[in-house]
């Protein structure tokens, strides 16, 4: 979906879609390869909140500092998108494309 509304020039929705592909793929991580749930990160927990996955990112991406910090950039960009007047730019997204794919893949795997 994502990267349909990137080809389409919909460049705000399509920061949202990536984002959220890579915070459904860590939360996956973090149920599947880790036994994680949102109670046991953060007490009384019901459902994921984006900082608990922000803060488990390293965990998630066994250590891999370029992959947390790529996870809170493309966060940072769905903030944009989501609550900035501005618009997301298509130059802005190209280059985090393969990126997305790539750690998706990685996580669900």
């Amino acid at each position: 979906m994502g990267l349909n509304l990137l080809d389409s020039g919909k460049f705000n929705a399509a920061a949202n879609r990536l984002y959220y592909a890579l915070f459904q793929a860590a939360v996956h991580t973090l149920e599947s390869k880790h036994g994680k749930t949102p109670d046991k990160v953060t007490n009384g927990a019901t459902y994921w909140r984006h900082a608990m996955v922000r803060d488990n990112m390293e965990l998630i991406c066994d250590g891999d500092r370029q992959k947390k910090i790529f996870y809170k950039a493309m966060l940072a960009l769905r903030e944009e998108a989501d609550y900035k007047p501005t618009t997301v730019t298509k130059s802005q997204l190209d280059g985090r494309r393969d990126k997305v794919i790539q750690l998706v893949s990685e996580l669900t795997k």
